[in-house]
């Protein structure tokens, strides 16, 4: 039976806005009833328009903001009431959409010394964590430069090695290969894949990238403030209307099984985004109509 290793439930989030020189305000409902839950060794993505209230969404669950209604659980304990509060920034790390706001320090070595020292780790262990993560990402030679001079798709590595190097019980990530090339970006998504599969972490993936989607065990879409869809991602990835509806990209045998069904052609949905699903269901329907024929 799989182990549920952080919950949310019945999470609503307000926010006020001022509306005239008297101070008079009116509230706005930016996320009602949101309920899901994340398992031990899972990684999950979250889709939805613009606007739809993913980032909002994300610094709620790391204990950024406090949510208006509800409870956000960290195997059965409420982050509201972690003591000391500091806590659940070791036990749930996230990599922000704007990756400037990640860091305080000069370099990513002072930035993740200064961030790390914060929750009781020696420097020695400090150094061995950081080291570690830094060289499976291949950016060990980057840690002493200063980030004034570096690009923003390095800076996004360097945000994803200071949260491995902390080595959370959750990882929330933020559209985290955004400014990634294809090289750099199949780097992180394997690396993060050998941490799941190696029991080290649980994921809360933020993205609309096809190639980080696949690597997602269940997908999430946020629309009308709430969660519209809760489905495994084979069962999302390969509905074309679903896709279309979210602003996807459509994987060119999704497409085509769509304009075949839209033509009559009984083809059924490919059970995953593989070339081998795909032509399973060509094979069965090419021999469906020899059978017809005979």
């Amino acid at each position: 039976m799989k182990e549920i290793i952080f919950e949310v439930k019945h999470l609503s989030y307000t926010v006020e806005s001022i509306l005239n020189i008297e101070m008079d305000t009116i509230e706005h409902t930016l996320l009602e009833e949101i309920n899901f839950q994340l398992y031990k060794n899972e990684i999950i993505g979250i889709v939805g328009e613009n606007g739809a209230g993913k980032s909002t969404l994300c610094k709620l669950l790391a204990g950024i903001d406090a949510p208006s209604k509800g409870e956000i659980l960290l195997e059965s304990q409420n982050i509201l009431e972690y003591s000391p509060q500091w806590k659940v920034h070791r036990d749930i790390a996230m990599v922000f959409q704007n990756i400037d706001e990640q860091f305080i320090g000069t370099s990513c070595r002072e930035d993740v010394f200064l961030y790390l020292a914060n929750f009781g780790f020696s420097e020695e262990e400090i150094e061995l964590r950081l080291l570690d993560v830094a060289k499976e990402l291949q950016v060990d030679t980057l840690l002493d430069s200063p980030l004034s001079e570096l690009s923003g798709g390095q800076k996004q590595l360097l945000a994803i090695v200071e949260v491995l190097a902390l080595k959370p019980k959750v990882l929330i990530l933020d559209e985290p290969t955004a400014r990634l090339d294809e090289i750099n970006e199949t780097i992180v998504l394997e690396q993060l894949e050998k941490i799941v599969a190696k029991k080290q972490v649980s994921i809360i993936l933020v993205s609309h990238k096809m190639s980080e989607l696949k690597h997602t065990d269940r997908i999430l879409a946020l629309a009308n403030k709430r969660i519209e869809h809760n489905l495994f991602s084979n069962q999302f990835l390969t509905q074309y209307e679903l896709l279309d509806y979210y602003h996807l990209d459509v994987s060119p045998m999704v497409e085509i099984t769509h304009y075949l069904q839209k033509n009559d052609v009984a083809l059924p949905l490919p059970k995953d985004l593989s070339m081998s699903a795909f032509m399973h269901n060509i094979r069965a329907v090419f021999k469906e109509g020899e059978n017809d024929l005979s």
